[in-house]
């Protein structure tokens, strides 16, 4: 049922669930519905008391929502695609990276090799992180760029001292 409902719901334009404030809004109006049902006043009540009801008689507080799901059927494929999109720009980073990695073992270099070898796992791992535990579009891309800037300070730092090193002993 929960599945049902997040896939569909985005697609009918309704809002998933109320978060922030609004949530507080609904769940209050929620509970005080719900006690005017069982004819009681919550005002004169004290807090122990008022949460003994509320865990008893409105079992904790639950709130449900009058918008139906109009569209019963709903494809995979659709979902799918509108998940997809949603993500897209990840996935093109993604291609991205992974090409300039690929292309690099083309190379005979092997600071080179190494250098977008760092750089395309940190971007693989901040992709999947951000798909996976990015919420907002905003933490998806704080999460997607940290990890490539930091593998490559990371790379800088540990292979810069020898890089200079050996431009010294050439000369």
């Amino acid at each position: 049922m929960w599945l049902r409902a997040r896939m569909q719901l985005p697609l009918q334009g309704q809002p998933e669930v109320p978060r922030g404030w609004k949530c507080v809004l609904t769940l209050a109006k929620s509970i005080d519905t719900e006690f005017t049902k069982i004819d009681i006043n919550p005002y004169t009540l004290k807090d122990k008391e008022l949460r003994k009801i509320i865990r008893r008689e409105l079992h904790g507080g639950e709130v449900s929502f009058d918008a139906p799901l109009t569209n019963i059927n709903v494809s995979f494929r659709r979902v799918f695609w509108n998940w997809l999109k949603g993500d897209i720009w990840l996935y093109t980073v993604l291609a991205i990276t992974g090409g300039v990695f690929f292309t690099a073992f083309l190379t005979s270099d092997v600071k080179v090799k190494v250098f977008l070898a760092t750089l395309y796992s940190t971007t693989f791992i901040g992709v999947i992180l951000a798909l996976f535990v990015g919420t907002s579009k905003r933490s998806k891309w704080a999460m997607t760029l940290f990890f490539p800037i930091s593998g490559v300070f990371l790379f800088l730092i540990i292979e810069l001292p020898i890089i200079m090193g050996r431009k010294g002993e050439d000369v």
